[in-house]
């Protein structure tokens, strides 16, 4: 199954991450909340999702690592980190599939806005919940 949806010449889709691998992330913990980034990169729109996740740990430090213990046991390797910052991930079953895992913090949000703000007010600093947005490789 593709990961992604690409066009050809002048017929280019949007790259976008199948729906499938968004619920596989869903699925390590409790959706807070979701929401999508639209950009334009050389005529093309790409789309990266945004989820906020709570994956019961007791300190944001724990969260991070339980999030990609988690994505670990569904063949996720590390591509990179910053512990406790972030952590950039990418599939091993879904070809091109890239994520980022950071603590949950509003400002964290400020691209996505409109999560920012449904979330506002709604959690506080939690600590078990974690800032995970999926894309494409291009």
């Amino acid at each position: 199954m593709a990961a992604f949806v690409v066009g050809c010449g002048w017929l280019k889709g949007d790259l976008q991450v199948d729906p499938v691998v968004l619920s596989e992330v869903r699925a390590i913990g409790t959706l807070s909340g979701e929401s999508e980034m639209r950009s334009d990169a050389n005529g093309q729109v790409e789309i990266t999702n945004f989820l906020v996740i709570d994956v019961g740990a007791a300190d944001s430090r724990g969260a991070v690592a339980k999030a990609v213990a988690n994505l670990q046991a569904q063949e996720w390797v590390v591509e990179a980190e910053s512990r406790p910052v972030r952590v950039l991930m990418k599939s091993t079953r879904w070809t091109g599939v890239q994520l980022s895992i950071a603590p949950y913090d509003p400002m964290n949000l400020h691209d996505v806005p409109d999560l920012q703000e449904a979330l506002a007010g709604k959690i506080a600093m939690e600590k078990g919940l974690v800032i995970i947005d999926v894309f494409t490789a291009a």
